[in-house]
């Protein structure tokens, strides 16, 4: 994967990220925003219908809510949320 320098730089710059310490807030930030949006597309494929559609499920099964799950990782512990569904 291949990144534009100056794009990198800004990004860290507009986040204000300074020291390594801040560096790691913002990777665990940045991590847990890719692994929620992982989780959604994962229920949305196992579902077959996007979040807020109408008339989405025919099978009867539906969103429910999300749930808390605390994982840790080599940037640090996180506090997921994960989507839920039912029957």
């Amino acid at each position: 994967m291949v990144f534009d320098k100056n794009k990198l730089k800004d990004i860290l710059a507009e986040n204000d990220v300074k020291t390594t310490e801040d560096l790691q807030v913002f990777m665990r930030e940045m991590m847990k925003e890719v692994i929620e949006t992982l989780y959604e597309g994962e229920l949305e494929a196992h579902l077959g219908y996007k979040k807020h559609e109408q008339n989405a499920s025919e099978s009867g099964n539906n969103r429910n809510g999300h749930s808390s799950k605390k994982v840790k990782s080599h940037v640090g512990e996180m506090e997921l949320e994960v989507p839920r569904d039912r029957l």
